[in-house]
């Protein structure tokens, strides 16, 4: 219970009654800022542009079943990546501007009334009717579109800024253009072309009433800005069940505006990809006619170059001779030997270099290509320098420089259960994380060695300690030891003995400050070590790692070179074979049929070529097709009846939870900000032990009237703590009341303690209470006017009275007189019980709490860090102290 109390001393907790109490007290604030919250909601959702939703279904193309690549792709595929042509091209900037310039958004027209300042009439009544319309589910359009005198199309606008214009109707047919200061632009007419240096576009008329007089604003807006916006209001959704199919969402303040953009965006879509597999088409026939023109060509020009070389031989022998024919053929079987000497080299370097296990780069190198084994002999070294660091390491490490000199290692079994589920580059980041911490703990050890060796300084600042010790406890410490040093700069206010005691208690401050330090050193250290004693542990794993991962590159040389010398001896088969086919060519063919075999096999192979290109084309011309078939809407945006509703009730309710939430927080931070009252609750909570309370109705029993039943069980029960919780006799027979602005129940308790057949005094000590009868008693004894304290004998007590009023009682209280009467008068009573008049907040109680370790507070009003000096008492286990709630 002890260390409950040293525990909770400053930090004391909030009980739920507390809260309940606090709310109760004021419901009246968390009413207003819900309705104030909820009136904000509720003006919110009023005056929000009303907006109309608009839907539709569009069925993408059929996935094709994919390869092993797109298969692994998809596997990897992250959350919230899709492969969706459409949502992606209708999502684009490129399709969005294209609507906006097809359906004229780039000019907003306006016609120019009068409205109420500051209040959006129309807005707010078109949210009531919306809300009504969701509310009751009606079929009819409750709200009513507005009349559109003038659209712009045919638009033409390049600036980067808005544009504010003003048009004003004249005639039936003219309108004329002004801008922001008034000065014409020019005259148009509806339905023909307006253009200037800085934009065009052609004004046509909606409404065919008579609009003669109106003016209207305009405003030209840039098409990134536009189709940016445009954007925001559409919401592209996949179907989970079917990911070809496509949700379109589109927001939109006009009714109409709103279907016909996800309409003629999906009709956009489809003319983007009917022109993308046109152009397609054209390509792949354009490569096909430039293929087969450059084959045609090649083959006509080796045609050419065959037939003029063998008319010049005809013209002689009337046949190809065969002097060229062998000079070719020799000069191909001298390449192959020399090709094949070449490799029977590699094979013996192989063979010799596997017979004697002697594997390195150097000792390979040829001709051959050995990039492979030099990254595997490169990837050897560098593990190995990896691991003499390492050994380098261990050797070096306080905890073995007294071992043998052989790398350290951990037990096997203990490196297995270690390297479980890790793999070397995982080893390092947590080794690296591991020496960063070391660092950090070791910065933290010196910082704290220097604040131990600063704090022994008497004019070291204590506040300076904040910037390096963070924590609560170590935050709160300072904070008490600086207003101990400001309370001890106050000499005029303070007496000579204020001072000692506040030296004595900045000086317990300053312990329990190095104290805390040195703690916190210790738990530095043992984490010190055990960061330490995990950074050897990985650099064994690491060794393990690092020596399986060479045992593994060299299997993998050796693999290697196994398989070049398989490689190395297919190829010398092979050339041995073409070697032979070489020599009977030379013996049975000439060089003339050789030459149309040639020209024959160019032939096949340009043939077979056009086939496959033209295979190619139509199968990719026919995909092309079905996809454009495939990829259609399903359900086409419907005009929406009614607006989306505000949802005013929602955002009423939200309000209002969120204005009692923080009027709630905001009530309970201002009252922690002012200090938690005292109550029953939040004083068990602390550990303390609390009698009960005392009725407001409280009267002396000296009036004759009974005690109530609560106000008697209070006393017994602070009767029966007081006398069990005793661990000795003399601290059990004196008993401070503190009974501060609450009644005086000193009589009653003296009474009941009398009744249990124990010999009692009570000694008044309310020296300034002007309500005492003053007559001889403890403040003459305490001047030296009388050689002992008058007593006053009765029937169930002796009383002391307290003499009279005195302004230094708290200081004659602390006197050596005083303490000697005390343990003068335990020899005579059993139960000495003081009634002092004394708040327990006051500063009179250090005083009074050192004469009486046993006493009982009595609790008002006060706050619990005003109790502070009681609570600090309360710690020692030999002290009695109990708490009255009035």
């Amino acid at each position: 219970m002890t260390d409950f109390k040293d525990k909770q001393e400053n930090d004391f907790l909030l009980s739920f009654s507390d809260l309940t109490r606090l709310i109760r007290v004021n419901k009246r604030r968390i009413y207003l800022g819900a309705i104030v919250f909820a009136a904000l909601a509720f003006f919110y959702g009023l005056f929000k542009p009303v907006q109309y939703e608009a839907e539709a279904s569009f069925k993408e193309k059929s996935k094709s079943k994919p390869g092993v690549g797109e298969a692994i792709s998809f596997m990897f595929m992250t959350e919230g990546q899709t492969d969706s042509d459409a949502l992606t091209m209708m999502s684009s900037r490129k399709l969005i501007e294209e609507l906006v310039k097809d359906q004229g958004l780039q000019v907003v027209i306006h016609k120019d009334e009068y409205e109420f300042p500051l209040l959006p009439i129309t807005t707010i009544k078109n949210n009531l009717i919306a809300e009504y319309a969701s509310l009751t589910r009606s079929l009819v359009p409750l709200v009513k579109s507005p009349v559109k005198d003038l659209k712009a199309e045919q638009i033409i606008y390049q600036e980067g800024i808005p544009t504010a214009l003003h048009l004003q109707v004249i005639s039936q047919d003219d309108y004329i253009i002004t801008d922001g200061s008034k000065e014409s632009v020019g005259r148009g007419v509806f339905g023909v072309p307006f253009a200037t240096d800085k934009f065009a576009f052609t004004i046509t008329r909606l409404n065919h009433e008579n609009i003669k007089g109106n003016t209207y604003s305009m405003t030209l807006f840039p098409l990134e800005y536009i189709a940016d916006n445009m954007t925001k209001q559409f919401i592209f959704k996949q179907d989970k069940n079917d990911k070809n199919l496509l949700k379109i969402t589109h927001k939109n303040s006009d009714r109409d505006q709103a279907a016909k953009n996800v309409n003629v965006l999906m009709a956009m879509y489809l003319k983007y990809i009917q022109c993308e597999h046109e152009n397609l088409c054209q390509m792949q026939i354009s490569y096909l006619r430039e293929r087969q023109g450059d084959m045609g060509n090649q083959l006509e020009t080796m045609m050419q170059a065959h037939a003029e070389k063998l008319s010049s031989d005809l013209s002689a022998t009337g046949f190809a001779t065969s002097e060229k024919a062998m000079e070719f053929l020799a000069a191909n079987q001298h390449r192959l030997k020399e090709k094949l000497f070449s490799v029977d080299i590699e094979i013996q370097r192989f063979e010799k270099a596997q017979k004697e296990g002697s594997i390195d780069s150097e000792l390979l190198s040829s001709s051959y290509d050995l990039s492979i084994i030099n990254n595997i002999t490169a990837e050897k070294r560098r593990l190995k320098q990896q691991l003499n660091s390492l050994d380098l390491a261990l050797r070096n490490s306080p905890k073995h420089k007294n071992e043998s000199k052989t790398s350290v290692e951990l037990p096997a079994e203990s490196n297995d259960e270690i390297k479980h589920g890790l793999d070397l580059n995982i080893a390092k980041d947590i080794y690296l994380g591991y020496v960063k911490e070391l660092n950090e703990i070791e910065s933290k050890k010196v910082q704290h060695d220097f604040m131990l060796n600063q704090m022994d300084d008497p004019g070291f600042e204590i506040t300076s300690l904040s910037t390096i010790l963070s924590d609560p406890i170590s935050m709160d410490m300072i904070v008490k030891t600086s207003t101990l040093l400001l309370t001890l700069k106050d000499y005029d206010n303070r007496s000579i003995k204020e001072q000692e005691r506040l030296l004595s208690d900045l000086a317990i401050q300053k312990n329990f400050l190095k104290t805390h330090v040195m703690q916190s050193n210790v738990l530095l250290e043992l984490r010190q070590n055990f960061v330490r004693e995990k950074i050897e542990q990985l650099q064994n794993v690491m060794m393990s790692l690092i020596e399986e991962q060479l045992s593994i590159l060299e299997i993998q040389l050796k693999e290697h070179i196994i398989n070049a010398l398989g490689n190395l001896k297919q190829e010398r088969e092979i050339i041995e074979e073409n070697l032979a086919q070489l020599r009977l060519e030379m013996a049975s063919f000439p060089q003339q049929w050789a030459a149309e075999q040639l020209i024959s096999q160019q032939m096949s192979i340009n043939k077979a070529l056009v086939e496959e290109v033209s295979r190619v084309v139509e199968s990719k011309n026919i995909s092309n097709n079905l996809e454009k078939f495939q990829s259609a809407p399903i359900d086409l945006a419907v005009i929406p009846l009614h607006p989306k509703s505000p949802r005013l009730i929602l955002l009423v309710i939200i309000g209002a939870i969120v204005g009692a939430f923080l009027s709630g927080i905001w009530i309970l931070g201002k009252s922690i900000a002012k200090g938690i009252d005292v109550t029953q609750e939040n004083l068990r909570l602390a550990g303390y032990h609390v009698a009960g309370k005392l009725s407001g109705t409280y009267t002396k029993i000296s009036n004759g009237e009974p005690l109530l039943d609560g106000d008697l069980n209070t006393l017994r029960r602070l009767i029966a703590y007081m006398t069990t919780s005793s661990k000795n006799r003399a601290i059990e027979q004196t008993l401070l009341l503190l009974e501060g602005n609450g009644p005086d129940y000193s009589s009653a308790l003296a009474e009941l303690i009398s009744r249990q057949g124990a010999k009692v005094l009570l000694m008044d000590l309310r020296f300034g209470d002007y309500s005492t009868i003053v007559q001889p008693g403890m403040l003459q004894y305490l001047e030296g006017k009388v050689a002992v304290p008058s007593i006053v004998k009765g029937d169930k007590y002796d009383y002391i009275p307290s003499g009279g009023i005195y302004r230094y009682s708290n200081e004659l209280m602390s006197s050596q007189k005083f303490k000697q009467c005390l343990t003068d008068l335990a020899l005579q009573y059993e139960w000495i019980i003081a009634s002092s008049s004394v708040s327990p907040k006051s500063a009179e109680v250090d005083s009074l709490l050192d004469q009486f370790p046993n006493f009982v507070a009595s609790v008002t009003d006060e706050k619990m860090h005003q109790l502070r000096s009681c609570f600090s008492h309360a710690k020692n286990p030999d002290n009695i102290v109990s708490f009255i709630i009035f």
